[in-house]
């Protein structure tokens, strides 16, 4: 059984480790063009209530952010630990 968890985990830590640049890069990508719609969006704001809208998308931009680099950040540690603890083996 701890034969067949090696090769998984060996398949997922090359999945994604394939996988990991190209998904950046997607999400890079969408980063650079949402945020020069947001502020286009604000430039163009003329009212108190259209610029609160934009200040307002910003802010829920920035938190999305973060919770992606979180989630990426952990994410390799979370495969690691479940495969750890599933199999009995020490860190």
């Amino acid at each position: 059984m701890n034969g067949e968890l090696d090769i998984i985990k060996s398949k997922l830590d090359s999945l994604i480790s394939d996988v990991v640049p190209w998904v950046f890069g997607i999400i890079a990508s969408l980063v650079i063009v949402w945020i020069i719609y947001i502020g286009i969006k604000y430039i163009m704001a003329t009212s108190a209530d259209k610029r609160k809208e934009a200040k307002e998308i910003i802010k829920q931009f920035v938190i999305g952010l973060i919770v992606l680099f979180v989630i990426a950040a952990i994410s390799g540690s979370v495969i690691g630990g479940l495969y750890y603890w599933y199999s009995g083996k020490s860190l």
